[in-house]
């Protein structure tokens, strides 16, 4: 004799997803003492991560009770094993936090699957995120004054990279912009802050020729339009 009672079905994990109206949703109340199952959730929540987590943030995240101790121990002992083992992704110290990236030696087949390019600039772009970098905060006009020419639209383009941004405006007459570098300028870079780069007799000894070809763009921005070169003698910043 057959059993007709239909069976019950378990709803798949992603319906209560589905089903969150949009609001937020609670903190787990698993406590996290297991160093082996912080570590887990640690690994999961860089992974998917917009942007480099610093242990203060991660530990936020986590909802654990305690200071960034246990999480910096997890970080630092994850990131030796992964450069022991030669893994084909890489905890980096980057722009404050950490994040994930794929090994440089394995970059070949990962632009051939994504189709992404690396970020690269043109000597001017170069020249001109370093002048930004060591000397910020600094105006337009005293970047142009140390490259000796015009550098709106250079400026201009590293803003819509996001490499360079505005901080303000320095308090003298016309109140010109100053900028500065942004969070992302220490990801491309690899840097985990300021204080890490190289010193400028370092800068300058780079042959132009490697700074042409890490960084070379397929638009050079050395020669700009005659119209863009000629607002940019009338507009003292290239944001406005």
């Amino acid at each position: 004799m057959t059993d007709d009672k239909p069976q019950e079905r378990k709803a798949p994990a992603w319906v209560g997803v589905l089903d969150s109206k949009g609001e937020d949703p609670p903190l787990p109340v698993e406590e996290l003492e297991d160093p082996a199952r912080l570590r887990s959730v640690i690994q999961s929540l860089l992974l998917v991560a917009d942007g480099p987590l610093t242990p203060p943030q991660l530990t936020q995240l986590l909802g654990i009770d305690q200071d960034s101790a246990a999480v910096r121990d997890v970080l630092l002992g994850w990131q030796q094993e992964l450069e022991r083992d030669g893994a084909g992704i890489r905890l980096d110290k980057v722009g404050g936090g950490y994040r994930l990236r794929t090994a440089i030696p394995n970059a070949p087949w990962v632009r051939a699957m994504t189709g992404l390019r690396p970020v690269r600039l043109s000597r001017a772009a170069l020249e001109t995120m370093a002048i930004v970098a060591y000397r910020q905060p600094v105006t337009r006009s005293e970047v142009d004054d140390v490259r000796g020419v015009d550098s709106s639209v250079v400026l201009r383009s590293l803003l819509e990279k996001d490499l360079v941004r505005i901080l303000g405006r320095k308090e003298e007459p016309g109140r010109p912009m100053i900028y500065g570098t942004t969070r992302k300028f220490l990801e491309v870079f690899g840097l985990d802050g300021i204080k890490e780069l190289p010193s400028l007799k370092e800068f300058t000894e780079l042959a132009v020729t490697e700074q042409e070809e890490l960084f070379k763009d397929d638009s050079p921005l050395e020669e700009p339009p005659a119209s863009e070169e000629a607002a940019g003698e009338h507009d003292d910043d290239p944001a406005e």
